[in-house]
């Protein structure tokens, strides 16, 4: 019996026809598993050739290490999906040392527990390269790890095809070494078999990359959040907030359940908070209380006595611990906060403040994807060349400011911005770059007066700065469009009744003044010959009130001019 020619191997599998045992390259490029054969058959210093060989016929390396197979049920089962994507190696036996009859004329150097297993799965061949000798065997197991990246294999095949590797004692770091690409990509490919399948579709389709992969690996034993990712995986920075905030949630749990565990250990009452508290609730925090003799209150002190407890609250991301006294009257404590009346308005106001905390938690959240978004497009010289015109623009043409303040280094230096020594005998690139670089952290401070909540936020190049990360391919997070809608101007009503009462009271005042132009005329004609022999005498202010009210009125103009928003161009 001969097994040098075989019949071709399933469509599924392979996609070129097998003559005298050899694959044959021709037509197209291949893709998948059938172009596993592709890199090694076109090098003539290999004498090597393919062919797919019925794994039972094919012996067991004596000098194999492993000795034992272990469990061949993962291996199995990523062979049921995909096949053998990683093809053995063989060399034939000598003449000499086989009988006739016996059909064990090919040797594993590397590929037993592929065998084995494609035993059990009844596989009638496997693909195999069969070498010259064990030198060559060895040259084409690298070789085979090495052209991964040229045999157009998808996410989960590559994952796969790593995992076999694996299987046979290979370690990310060889798998990258041979490979040339950092092993932390080989390790967070290996991630996406753990995954489930919607995210391997995800990366099959091209709508989930490893770095992604390896975000949603964090939550691989939360169902409900993997979930909620998946579904972001549309826009890579929707993606990115939704993971952010997901990792704001579990810092502040993990934090409350720090801050709880503390209070248990310590003793102390805890509870939820009272419904009004701070306004009208007989509860109080400590804070806000004294001693009949006029001392505050410590909380190491008396948090774990009685008539105290305390709660736990979210403020902005991070978890606080408020102590607080259940009745200070009756524990004969002064509050040096009188209690508000119950009613709707303080209740909705608290309602607001709730709401305002967690609206900025999610603009901090927001502002760190943010962040990554500029390292990663503006942050090559390439890019900075781009942004430069519009940069320059608003430095010279702008009432928006570009001058350096504390806090703008991390944005400044993380786009390539210099330091003034170095800028001061800096090329022109440097130049632009760093320009752009101040741009960029210019216009991220002014947003981030947005979370602090400041005065000095300039509300109409917030809108446009907004507007530009959009144009050039961000996606804002739920906060950064509803910031985005606050800072829209609301335009001016169109409705014609508004207008049809305008103009009756227009008339009003017209027929008004009418009437009273006639009666001022009456008087001066009653005047006029009064007025001839009176002389007028009028006190000139001295010294500086000389100019008080024009300086009032120059103060009133300076300060409307100052205080409108907005870049005057874009």
């Amino acid at each position: 019996m001969t097994i040098d020619v075989l019949p071709p191997p399933p469509a599924a599998l392979v996609a070129d026809e097998a003559i005298e045992g050899e694959i044959v390259i021709d037509g197209p490029p291949l893709s998948g598993p059938a172009a596993l054969f592709a890199p090694l058959s076109g090098d003539e210093s290999v004498e090597s050739r393919a062919a797919y060989l019925d794994p039972r016929l094919l012996q067991d390396n004596p000098g194999n290490v492993r000795k034992n197979l272990d469990d061949l049920d993962d291996l199995k089962a990523s062979m049921k999906v995909v096949g053998v994507l990683c093809p053995l190696v063989v060399i034939p036996r000598a003449p000499e040392v086989y009988e006739p009859e016996d059909l064990e004329r090919y040797r594993i150097v590397i590929g037993h527990r592929r065998k084995y297993a494609a035993i059990a799965l009844e596989m009638a061949q496997v693909p195999c390269w069969v070498a010259t000798n064990a030198g060559e065997a060895a040259w084409i197991v690298a070789q085979l790890a090495e052209n991964g990246d040229r045999i157009g294999l998808s996410p989960t095949e590559e994952a796969e095809a790593y995992h076999q590797l694996t299987l046979l004692d290979w370690t990310p770091e060889q798998i990258a070494h041979v490979r040339a690409i950092p092993a932390v990509r080989v390790r967070q490919s290996l991630k996406l078999r753990e995954l489930p399948q919607q995210a391997q579709d995800a990366a099959d389709a091209g709508t989930l990359n490893l770095e992604q992969l390896a975000a949603l690996d964090e939550f691989a034993g939360e169902p409900a959040v993997m979930k909620k990712l998946l579904a972001k995986t549309g826009s890579e920075w929707g993606f990115q907030h939704a993971v952010s905030a997901e990792r704001q949630k579990r810092s502040y749990t993990a934090e409350k359940e720090k801050l709880h565990a503390e209070l248990v250990l310590a003793g102390v009452k805890i509870t939820g908070k009272p419904k009004g508290f701070g306004y009208h609730s007989v509860e109080a925090d400590i804070a806000h209380l004294t001693t009949a003799a006029g001392e505050p209150l410590q909380a190491e002190l008396v948090r774990a006595l009685p008539g105290f407890a305390a709660f736990i609250e979210k403020v902005v991301s991070s978890a606080r611990v408020t102590v607080y006294c259940t009745d200070p009257e009756k524990l004969g404590y002064m509050r040096r906060i009188g209690r508000r009346p119950a009613d709707a308005k303080t209740e909705a106001q608290e309602a607001a403040e709730r709401a305002q905390a967690e609206f900025v938690a999610a603009l901090g959240a927001a502002a760190e994807v943010r962040r990554a978004f500029y390292s990663r497009v503006y942050g090559t010289a390439k890019a900075a060349k781009a942004q430069f015109p519009e940069a320059l623009r608003q430095a010279v043409a702008s009432r928006f400011q570009l001058r350096p303040v504390p806090g703008d280094d991390a944005v400044y230096t993380a786009l390539g911005g210099a330091d003034d020594d170095t800028l001061a005998t800096a090329g022109e690139d440097r130049l632009r770059r760093s320009l752009v670089a101040r741009w960029v952290a210019a216009h991220e401070r002014n947003l981030g007066h947005t979370i602090a909540q400041t005065w000095a936020l300039d509300r109409a190049a917030a809108l446009w700065w907004l507007d530009r990360l959009v144009a050039d391919g961000y996606a804002l997070s739920d906060a950064e469009t509803q910031l985005h809608q606050q800072l829209t101007p609301t335009p001016p009503t169109d409705d014609p009744d508004d207008f049809d009462e305008d103009e009756d009271d227009f008339e009003d005042e017209d027929d008004q003044d009418d009437d009273a132009d006639a009666d001022a005329d009456a008087d001066d004609d009653d005047d006029d010959d009064d007025d001839d022999d009176e002389i007028y005498q009028v006190d000139e202010p001295d010294g500086d009130d000389a100019f008080a009210d024009s300086d009032v009125d120059l103060d009133l103009e300076l300060t409307t001019v100052l205080a409108e928003p907005g870049l005057t161009t874009v």
